[in-house]
């Protein structure tokens, strides 16, 4: 075997054994893949998008801030449902 080959297939072991390091938090939630099980529709130009808010939170500070405000238990919150989507104007 060629020694680059033997070097490529370490440096493949040693990201396969830092990708199944499990950190978690004190109640036990894996930090990298335990996600909240909230979807959110938003309307942007009238096309309805639904995507988990976890990854709307992690890639954008202002959505992170505004998905911890309370919203209350009301029907017809925005992001809930399509009649009622979060409107993005353009």
């Amino acid at each position: 075997m060629p020694e680059n080959a033997n070097s490529q297939t370490s440096q493949a072991e040693e990201t396969k054994v830092e990708e199944t390091d499990v950190t978690s938090t004190p109640d036990g939630r894996h930090v990298r893949y335990y996600f909240e099980d909230e979807m959110s529709i938003f309307s942007v130009e009238g096309i309805l998008f639904k995507v988990h808010r976890h990854f709307l939170a992690r890639d954008s500070d202002v959505l992170g801030d505004m998905f911890k405000l309370p919203s209350g238990e009301s029907e017809g919150v925005e992001g809930r449902e399509d009649a009622s989507p979060i409107v993005f104007l353009e």
